[in-house]
């Protein structure tokens, strides 16, 4: 079966980043670490609510931009977007266990990320803006007692969202071009079986 959490009613907070060179450690029933950039803002939760139930966040913010292009690129400007770099994300997720008779168990993992909208490509010419995107995958399990075999029934895509992974419009000059992209993988479902020796 899943190992149960170990710290019921617990709390954890983590970032990334850097504000001048120091980190700040807020201590109020539960650890902070929160550390800022002037480019990236990050901050992750983790919550063990109970012994079988685990809650977990996360979000980020970006501010990215280029400070300078140089005098040889024409298309692209200090103004333009950085391709692939949202300036928002996160993500929700949660792990239920439930203990059944015999030494097996049931665990249900759900996860919802969420992207802001992005540049496709680093000039004006290729790029294509993909917009916000948000995924939900989950797996249910269940363990056999001796904990030896686990059967998994898995989702990814479960709305079905029909996005571009990549996504470039070459002009190459008139009449020469190209056009191509990568689909995002649609809604599916697996059914497996893992046994340990």
């Amino acid at each position: 079966m899943p190992p149960a959490a170990s710290q019921p009613d617990s709390v954890g907070v983590s970032g990334l980043g850097l504000l001048n060179s120091y980190a700040i450690v807020f201590v109020v029933a539960f650890i902070v670490t929160l550390l800022v950039t002037p480019l990236v803002r990050q901050i992750a939760l983790r919550a063990n609510v109970t012994d079988n139930v685990q809650l977990r966040a996360t979000a980020a913010f970006l501010d990215a931009s280029f400070d300078s292009v140089g005098t040889a690129v024409t298309v692209i400007t200090v103004d333009s977007d950085l391709a692939n770099a949202p300036e928002s994300s996160y993500s929700l997720g949660g792990t239920f266990e439930a203990p059944l008779g015999n030494g097996a168990a049931l665990s249900f993992n759900i996860d919802y990320t969420w992207r802001d909208d992005i540049q496709s490509a680093r000039n004006f010419n290729n790029q294509l803006t993909l917009p916000d995107l948000g995924l939900l995958n989950a797996s249910l399990n269940y363990y056999f007692p001796g904990d030896q075999l686990t059967i998994s029934l898995a989702g990814t895509n479960l709305t079905d969202e029909y996005y571009f992974s990549f996504f470039r419009d070459r002009e190459i000059g008139a009449p020469f071009g190209s056009t191509n992209g990568i689909v995002g993988r649609p809604r599916e479902l697996s059914l497996s079986a893992n046994f340990r020796f």
